[in-house]
């Protein structure tokens, strides 16, 4: 017995074999071995095998930059100092028959079955996940109150617009009182009586539900403009300049995440 000190891995770790699945639980690390005359450290995983002593892995063997010679029997490794170790393997007739003997075996019994790797989305949704309290399926309530409302300014001697409601299909019809119900209900719309009023209508969308969308062009004609230049784009990206995260914002379906000045909310009627 080598009485090697073990420890927990911090991972278990389950084994493939064509006899069955082996949890592997346990590590001796930094253990020394001779290759070509050099000392070298490996951190050993305890198999239940008794054809090898040690079986280097492919992590191992990339830290130590190993250069494979099947047909000269040779591997070369460079240490870290940067020496070179040339290891000759001898030919063995008895060691050759049994590993051609436990070839199939071999071949398959050192994959390490782990946790699967999370790519695309499916990274993202754990990202969301992980700031559900940001993240919301649907909103708390209304905005709080800002100090700069928005604001709907009309140009000067433009009074009230009224237009009259678009025809809808029965199926529009019906999913229309649902969505004002529900609007209603979490207090993003409220009754009133107005001289203004916009029509609305219905988009599909691409999973085939309705997005309702309320018409706002006669307003927005009346509506004072507010005139800035735009930024140039040279200039954005002279901005970005050295940054390595990017991230863009989705507000949550909905203009209602706008609170409006109180005198303004009539002219959103519709």
């Amino acid at each position: 017995m080598l009485k090697l000190k073990s420890e927990n891995l911090e991972i278990p770790m389950t084994l493939n074999s064509p006899l069955g699945c082996v949890e592997v639980l346990n590590v001796c690390k930094s253990c020394e071995i001779m290759i070509g005359g050099e000392r070298l450290r490996v951190d050993l995983i305890i198999l239940p095998m008794s054809l090898f002593d040690v079986v280097l892995g492919m992590d191992w063997l990339a830290k130590y930059g190993a250069i494979v010679d099947c047909y000269c029997r040779r591997v070369t490794l460079m240490t870290n100092s940067g020496a070179m170790i040339t290891y000759q393997v001898d030919t063995n007739p008895v060691l050759e028959e049994r590993l051609l003997r436990n070839l199939a075996c071999f071949s398959s019994f050192l994959t390490l079955k782990g946790e699967p790797e999370v790519i695309g989305d499916n990274a993202e949704i754990l990202r969301v996940d992980e700031f559900t309290d940001v993240f919301f399926d649907e909103l708390p309530g209304l905005p709080p109150n800002q100090e700069i409302e928005f604001c709907i300014d009309l140009v000067p001697g433009m009074g009230p617009i009224s237009i009259p409601s678009y025809r809808m299909a029965p199926t529009e019809m019906k999913e229309l009182r649902k969505q004002l119900e529900e609007l209603a209900e979490k207090g993003y719309i409220r009754n009133n009586t107005s001289p203004w009023g916009a029509p609305v209508l219905y988009v599909k969308k691409y999973d085939g539900s309705l997005w309702l969308c309320i018409d706002y062009p006669q307003l927005n004609r009346v509506t004072v403009k507010n005139k800035y230049s735009l930024p140039r784009i040279d200039e954005l990206f002279d901005q970005l300049g050295g940054s390595q995260y990017y991230s863009n914002i989705d507000l949550r379906s909905g203009y209602h995440q706008l609170k409006i000045k109180e005198e303004d909310i009539l002219k959103t009627t519709f």
